[in-house]
């Protein structure tokens, strides 16, 4: 690999990273290659190269420390906004959903990281007018985790109730859950069905490696709570392709 001179051969060495073999050795280098950005003195360098760790830390065997650079991308959301283009803006808050969810599979992470975290993923989207859907389904799946039964029917109500909009599962997957939830409270008996199925209309999650802004895929693709059960990130069927796993210096 080359030296970093500039975003451009950045985006050649996640690409080219990307496409190594899991292991130690990828995963530094990911580490490496997010160095070589903050060297450039240009934000959005940093934000794609967090990405790209982060991703390669989630498809590999060292998971649990993919919360570490997922913990600096919302800070600089919050800081400087304008420095994430669309496709990271979207990145951010598709993988937001998901990663309270995700920390149930980590027990190392305590339960009030997982609340800190789904209360600042729902104060985000509020803030830049996505629908409550996506959160209350990521809610959901932490009080059906945790065993807090009225909980999880308040947010099942309102996750069914909300608008869908670009940060909902997709139509294929998120009717699995609801489906298995109802099923284990014994909803299906009654004949009850999940709101939308496959063949539902709204926005949804597209599909497709060139669906993402620029022609980079779609962020990461991580597939949602299963019936409140956590399933690692990285085992779901994915509705998109992950998040940075491949770059393309397609803008």
């Amino acid at each position: 690999m080359g030296g970093i001179t500039d975003l451009d051969s950045l985006r050649r060495a996640m690409a080219e990273n990307a496409g190594q073999p899991e292991g130690p050795a990828r995963n530094a280098r990911a580490e490496r290659l997010r160095l070589e950005a903050e060297r450039l003195n240009v934000p959005l360098a940093v934000i794609e190269a967090l990405g790209h760790r982060l991703t390669v830390d989630n498809y590999g065997s060292e998971k649990a420390k993919m919360f570490v650079p997922f913990a600096r991308l919302p800070r600089l959301w919050d800081e400087r906004p304008e420095d994430f283009d669309a496709y990271e803006t979207h990145s951010l808050h598709w993988v937001s959903e998901w990663m309270p969810a995700g920390m149930l599979d980590q027990p190392h992470v305590p339960l009030a990281s997982v609340e800190k975290w789904l209360g600042e993923t729902e104060h985000r989207y509020r803030l830049v007018g996505h629908s409550e859907r996506a959160v209350r389904g990521a809610e959901f799946s932490v009080a059906a985790h945790i065993g807090d039964v009225r909980r999880a029917e308040r947010a099942y109500a309102a996750w069914l109730a909300a608008d869908r909009d670009s940060m909902a599962d997709c139509p294929a997957y998120e009717p699995h859950g609801q489906g298995r939830w109802q099923a284990g409270t014994g909803r299906a008996r009654g004949g009850g069905a999940p709101a939308e199925g496959p063949g539902g209309t709204g926005t949804g999650a597209r599909s497709g490696a060139g669906a993402g802004t620029g022609g980079r895929p779609d962020p990461w693709g991580a597939a949602g709570p299963v019936g409140g059960h956590s399933t690692p990130m990285s085992s779901r069927a994915p509705c998109r392709p992950p998040w940075y796993a491949t770059v393309s210096t397609a803008r």
